[in-house]
């Protein structure tokens, strides 16, 4: 086959700058890395600004994190452990993916306080709970 286009979101990826494309990609892989340090340092992990509460709250909300984070101790102050020891797999797995919607949320280029695909994740699972 020597015909075809290759179209995201219905855009010919020739249109796109490369910069703008790898600002909305995220890896989030089976083999999760995670710092000995609290749940917020590790969501805003690399932050090229200050990370706020809020944004760390808003991440993990999209990664549907909220209650369990809620039901720690020391909330979003808790430490984890190295490679997240003290989480099951799907609660470290949940926080890789909060990361990364923390990524796109503070990115400058990508329109802050805005999920792109964390908002077409939610939607897609709203009636699906999550367990770890």
């Amino acid at each position: 086959m020597t015909d075809g286009r290759i179209l995201l979101d219905d855009i010919p990826i020739e249109s796109l700058k490369l910069e703008s494309l790898r600002r909305q990609i995220a890896w989030v892989s089976q083999q999760v890395m995670l710092f000995n340090d609290t749940i917020a340092n590790n969501v805003a992990y690399g932050s090229r600004r200050g990370a706020s509460e809020a944004d760390v709250r808003a991440a993990l909300d999209a990664a549907y994190l909220t209650e369990f984070v809620a039901s720690l101790p020391d909330g979003i102050n808790t430490m984890i452990g190295d490679n997240g020891i003290r989480l099951s797999g799907g609660q470290r797995q949940r926080l890789s993916i909060a990361r990364a919607l923390f990524e796109e949320r503070t990115d400058p280029g990508a329109g802050r306080g805005h999920f792109g695909v964390g908002q077409r994740v939610r939607s897609a699972s709203c009636r699906r709970r999550w367990t770890s």
